[in-house]
């Protein structure tokens, strides 16, 4: 037999053994029966709004709740639905109002290609209503067309880059598209591996438990222990080189916004500089220059710092005007970052 005659034989002999396997019975394993194709399970909203944090997926390098309810009370009301605007883009005409039916927002923030956002609105939505209205609306007040698309057996709607998906009448997926995309991937995913009744959670366990704390109205924390603080952000905010972790909550009394926290650092000479930057913010020409690019003026809040080790734990206020303006900042960027 000739070398191309050889080459031939055994070429042959790999296609036929390939396919003898894919025809193969699973009774060959043990058992009886042949390969069927997996056809993903119906999701039951029951068990997205048991957990609804269980939908958001791991990685996170932020994590914010808020409760929504309590800051509608206050006078950021009209700043809050600004900002539940841009995560859920309708209005009236979708029987959708953020200060009657949003109860709470919990975002995680990933840096998957640049920045990434995934939040879950919780409260009371139409879904019926809501895909009518996008359906009908194909240019927003933005001036940007509303697009749906199907993706992981779910109806996602996006305006730019930022959207949201129904998935129960009390829970909503919102944010950019690949932050969108890698929370339904999760659903989906454990919709066909797994006949349990709750989806696990994947977010970092410490992360969570701050944004339970009882009686926060908002939490925010920050796990940098695995990246660096952007060089862009540390030239802003000299106080945050050498952050491994941030811990914050806070309320919405009187004066304004408060909060307490603890900033957690790399090393003790990161938590020496940050503490000195923190203490002496009214000499440091950055800090004041970050604050007027928030619309506030050169105005800085007083700062309360204790140091212990790697830790500095400090409490603010800053009052309902300057509360505002930087609810105002978050919408503004929210439509430049996604």
């Amino acid at each position: 037999m000739s070398p191309s005659e050889r080459g031939l034989v055994a070429r042959r002999t790999v296609v036929h053994g390939l396919v003898a396997l894919l025809a193969t019975p699973l009774g060959a394993c043990g058992g009886e029966g042949t390969l069927v194709a997996v056809t993903p399970r119906a999701l039951d909203p029951a068990m997205i709004d048991r957990d609804p944090l269980a939908l958001l997926p791991s990685g996170a390098v932020g994590l914010v709740g808020a409760d929504a309810k309590a800051l509608f009370a206050t006078p950021l009301g009209a700043e809050v639905t600004n900002v539940v605007r841009e995560l859920v883009p309708l209005g009236p005409e979708a029987g959708f109002e953020p200060a009657r039916d949003v109860t709470r927002v919990t975002a995680g923030f990933y840096a998957m290609q640049g920045l990434d956002l995934c939040a879950v609105v919780q409260g009371r939505f139409d879904a019926a209503a809501i895909e009518r209205a996008a359906d009908a609306r194909k240019v927003m007040p933005s001036g940007k067309a509303i697009v749906k698309t199907r993706y992981a057996d779910q109806t996602m709607f996006t305006v730019g880059n930022l959207g949201f998906s129904v998935l129960s009448p009390s829970t909503m997926l919102s944010g950019n598209e690949i932050g969108m995309r890698r929370a339904l991937d999760r659903l989906r995913f454990s919709a066909t591996e797994t006949a349990s009744l709750t989806l696990p959670r994947a977010l970092t366990p410490w992360m969570v438990e701050l944004l339970e704390t009882p009686g926060a109205a908002f939490a925010f924390a920050g796990d940098f222990s695995a990246s660096s603080v952007s060089e862009a952000a540390t030239r802003a905010v000299p106080f945050l080189a050498g952050l491994a972790r941030a811990r914050v909550i806070g309320n919405f009394r009187d004066p304004g916004l408060n909060f307490a926290g603890t900033l957690t650092y790399r090393d003790d000479a990161a938590a020496d500089a940050g503490g000195g930057t923190i203490k002496n913010l009214s000499d440091f020409g950055q800090i004041a220059n970050f604050w007027t690019t928030l619309a506030m003026g050169t105005s800085i809040p007083s700062v309360d710092v204790r140091r212990s080790g790697k830790d500095l734990a400090f409490t603010t206020s800053v009052d309902a005007g300057t509360s505002q303006q930087i609810l105002r900042w978050v919408a503004d960027h929210a439509k430049k970052s996604f």
